[in-house]
């Protein structure tokens, strides 16, 4: 009977090597006859009870220790008799996979880059598999660690389909696989490959409602915690939910940790590790600009700063040890300038108010305003609808270079989520040049 099953198995993954390219539908059909009451061949081998049969191949290395001899930007050959054992963890079945088949050990995780589609048919999440890496490739893609079948002038290479049983062995499977629970600030390099947890985000108010790959092959959404902390959530255009849109409750995102140069990105296997319907957290604002370096255009998480007319931006400044943002048209060659600093959105649902400082200098006209939106979605200013506020600011008889308060500015009872924009015009250039300067904007409860 061993030699039987060991026969069977032998055919059955040669059929599978000639059909992995057939439509899935195709298999599907295939799969429900043979599991038929008619069929007369017994694959009890591939879906067998009780959890399967481990062929307990002796393991001989961890992940991590694999992984910890590749050097970035180099292909390494594996010439000795290296086993891994470990889970699989990713899964192609909604297509935000693609030919990556992606395992984790205890000590970490690791890619495989493999010519085969309808990996989850054969490997499904859970399924225990031993890597027999002797022969095969260590290399990297934007600092992804993968394995691959050898090396070429576009890089790491796909295991062929013919040969995947050869380096990847099928063991148990229905095992149960924990994700890690990680927070966006705590990151490390062990944890990319690995199945990862994040509880208490959502995603940023500007992505709320946005298709999950907005027309482009691959997009970029961004997730966030309550402390405003941003990890890219990245889906591909052939994904089945590529067209559905993000929700815009609070909860928990699973899924595999990955790298791009030197960003983490999170891909989910499917809408299933999503769990966005709590109410969402209350992002507050406290901005100092202390990470603006002098004269860089400010760029600070979820704000917008943008130039309506001319090109100069908002930058940030430094006057005895103290960072701030400044408008100005000094020196300007444009005509005109328009250039808007907008806040991050800010809920209402728990009534709020705003306050900031505000300073100016070499006064020549009120070049400063103030301006709330409820509909401005992060980048098209002319298209959304404004409101003027009436804050305390500096003008032709506050002395130079002095911030004063604005005093609070209640938002209560305007419909959320609104944004704040400080608006700054002026001329050049020999026209009007007044120079103001915001900080300390804080949002907080009533």
């Amino acid at each position: 009977m061993a030699n039987q099953n060991f026969k069977l198995t032998n055919l059955t993954h040669m059929l599978r090597n000639k059909i992995h390219s057939l439509p899935i539908s195709f298999l599907l059909l295939v799969t429900l006859f043979i599991m038929s009451p008619m069929a007369c061949v017994d694959l009890d081998f591939d879906q067998p009870p009780a959890g399967g049969i481990d062929p307990n191949i002796p393991v001989t290395t961890t992940i991590a220790e694999l992984k910890s001899r590749h050097v970035l930007g180099k292909n390494e050959e594996i010439t000795d008799d290296v086993v891994l054992g470990a889970l699989v963890i990713s899964d192609d079945a909604t297509g935000n996979f693609f030919k990556q088949l992606v395992i984790e050990d205890a000590t970490g995780g690791i890619e495989i880059r493999v010519d085969v589609t309808g990996l989850g048919l054969i490997y499904p999440v859970g399924r225990k598999v031993y890597i027999k890496a002797k022969g095969l490739w260590l290399g990297d893609y934007n600092g992804l660690t993968q394995l691959g079948a050898g090396v070429d002038a576009s890089g790491l290479l796909r295991i062929p389909s013919t040969l995947v049983n050869q380096y990847v062995i099928s063991a148990t499977y229905g095992n149960t696989v924990v994700p890690a629970v990680k927070t966006i600030d705590a990151l490390s390099l062990s944890d990319v490959s690995t199945l990862v947890k994040f509880e208490n985000v959502q995603f940023i108010s500007a992505h709320v409602g946005l298709k999950y790959a907005e027309a482009t092959l691959l997009g970029n959404l961004n997730l966030e915690d309550c402390a405003r902390k941003r990890i890219i959530i990245r889906s591909s255009s052939y994904a089945s939910f590529a067209n559905d849109l993000t929700p815009g409750g609070n909860g928990t995102v699973v899924g595999v940790l990955g790298i791009f140069g030197t960003d983490y990105q999170l891909t989910i296997r499917d809408l299933n590790d999503l769990a966005l319907t709590g109410e969402r957290c209350t992002v507050t604002i406290d901005e100092s600009f202390d990470n603006i370096a002098s004269n860089a255009n400010v760029d600070a998480p979820e704000w917008s700063n943008i130039a309506v007319k001319g090109t100069r931006l908002w930058q940030g400044k430094i006057f005895m040890n103290n960072h701030y943002a400044q408008a100005t048209a000094f020196g300007d060659s444009s005509p005109e300038m328009e250039s808007w600093l907008i806040t991050p959105a800010i809920t209402t649902t728990v009534p709020k108010k705003i306050t900031f400082e505000t300073a100016k200098a070499f006064y020549v006209q009120d070049g400063l305003s103030v301006w709330i939106s409820s509909n401005f979605n992060g980048t098209d200013v002319t298209g959304a609808t404004w409101t003027q506020l009436f804050p305390t600011l500096a003008n032709s008889s506050s002395a130079d270079n002095t911030f004063i308060s604005s005093g609070d500015v209640n938002l209560t009872g305007i419909p959320g989520p609104v944004r704040i924009g400080f608006r700054y015009v002026g001329s050049g250039p020999n026209g009007q040049t007044g120079t103001f300067r915001v900080d300390n904007v804080k949002v907080t409860n009533l």
